[in-house]
């Protein structure tokens, strides 16, 4: 996505939630929960190179953990605001031939370059019934920023800042829950310098959360 299409998107978002809290009553938009959410993300990067086809590096694992508020929006309407911040990683794992000095190979290296992230999901979030099991899906956008990243040239060309998306489902039991989300960046964050075959980097994954719920009912 261009810097244009970004910040297009990126404008409409803001719109979207300015209009929701506009056209609530006042005494409408209040807190409703605090969550902790803890769990573990399968990401993966993908890579497209000018003129072949997308290379696709192993899935890597990581753990992740956050909390979110839950804002209610309309009363007891259905529909609330969820806020949070999430740090999780971005990363690929991929295999490298190893040669020794007269260029005998000698085997593979598993490398797994990782960035780590903190993460604002600003996310809709629709509950079908309050009662003893609630389940509940979750979508909108998320601003992601790169707080410290491995020793390697991709990451060094990339944007500290880049626009995701996150749509989820989940249900809850009392005050645990569990939810599966899907993220996705909605920009390539990558700075394809001159010259470059490589025109776009992707990330994506998918993020198995438990959230305990701190506060609120």
């Amino acid at each position: 996505m261009s810097r244009s299409r970004f910040v297009l998107v990126s404008t409409l978002c803001l719109v979207l939630f300015s209009v929701v809290f506009i056209a609530a009553p006042a005494h409408a938009l209040g807190p409703r929960a605090v969550r902790l959410l803890v769990g573990g993300g399968w990401m993966g990067q993908s890579y497209n190179y000018k003129d072949i086809q997308l290379l696709d590096p192993d899935r890597k694992f990581w753990l992740t953990g956050g909390v979110s508020l839950e804002v209610g929006v309309f009363g007891d309407s259905p529909l609330d605001l969820e806020v949070g911040a999430l740090y999780f990683q971005k990363g690929m794992q991929f295999d490298v031939k190893e040669y020794d000095e007269f260029d005998t190979y000698i085997g593979t290296a598993t490398l797994d370059p990782k960035a780590k992230y903190l993460s604002f999901p600003v996310l809709l979030r629709y509950t079908f019934g309050r009662s003893t099991i609630s389940p509940y899906i979750v979508a909108g956008p998320t601003f992601e920023v790169m707080v410290d990243h491995d020793d390697f040239e991709i990451f060094d060309e990339m944007d500290s800042a880049n626009l995701g998306l996150q749509v989820g489902v989940g249900a809850e039991l009392g005050n645990i829950g569990a939810s599966l989300r899907y993220v996705r960046d909605l920009n390539t964050p990558y700075n394809q310098p001159a010259g470059a075959t490589l025109e776009s980097v992707v990330n994506d994954g998918v993020l198995a959360l438990v959230t305990i719920k701190l506060w609120g009912r």
